[in-house]
């Protein structure tokens, strides 16, 4: 099982943890699945994370986070929950955060452990379709500082979880904007852009690897904050 608080040491210098190559250093060690161009032998176990991240990418987006106070998170779309369990023990010490939401259709089997264990009370996962009754009665009344989209990746479903919560969340955050092989968020996060052309957006594009063609990439739109 993964130790959370093995996690959270990382972060207890918080000089370090605004530090870009520390918290990439942070992601290789906490364990992060190999992605294209990337050559590292990679052997997953129950105490590693396998975070499905561009190394660099994440880390630039983390620092920028520090900068912001967020008590409330939901991320959609968790996979096996190693990036949710990631960023919460660098927002539990960096954003202030109080509570977490995780939302899939499917069990995520590293987070479910963590949980059962109690080490992350704050935290809580949902075993909802985000398009589901359930899950909009959960989000009635409720709003987030964040919301991380990176569910089915198909263009209807991104744009269909961004109207979900663009107007319950301070900001939102999309996985995949520049990744060749999820057209269809590629091209929602585009439009998003343009959509929302008078609100602050950062882009997380760096690649850590020499690659023919670009991975993953972190979008983040500030909803409630003009340029």
């Amino acid at each position: 099982m993964v130790n959370i608080e093995y996690i959270r040491e990382m972060f207890k210098d918080k000089k370090k943890a605004k530090s870009v190559s520390y918290i990439e250093e942070c992601i290789y060690k906490a364990g992060a699945r190999p992605l294209r161009g990337d050559t590292r032998q990679w052997q997953d176990s129950d105490d590693k994370l396998a975070m499905i991240q561009e190394p660099r990418q994440l880390a630039k987006f983390m620092v920028y986070l520090s900068s912001m106070q967020i008590k409330k998170y939901i991320e959609v779309g968790v996979a096996s929950g190693s990036t949710f369990l990631f960023l919460c023990s660098y927002m539990r010490e960096m954003c202030d955060l109080e509570e977490a939401t995780a939302v899939d259709i499917a069990v995520p089997h590293k987070l479910i452990k963590v949980l059962e264990s109690d080490q992350m009370p704050y935290a809580s996962f949902l075993l909802y379709d985000s398009r589901s009754l359930e899950f909009g009665k959960f989000l009635n009344g409720r709003e987030f500082e964040l919301a991380f989209i990176d569910g089915s990746h198909e263009y209807v479903d991104v744009m269909e979880d961004y109207r979900l919560l663009k107007d319950r969340s301070g900001a939102l955050a999309f996985h995949d904007i520049v990744c060749r092989y999820q057209p269809g968020v590629v091209q929602a996060w585009n439009e998003i852009r343009e959509e929302n052309s008078n609100k602050v957006a950062v882009e997380f594009i760096d690649q850590s690897h020499d690659r023919c063609v670009k991975v993953a990439g972190i979008g983040l739109i500030h909803i409630r904050r003009e340029k």
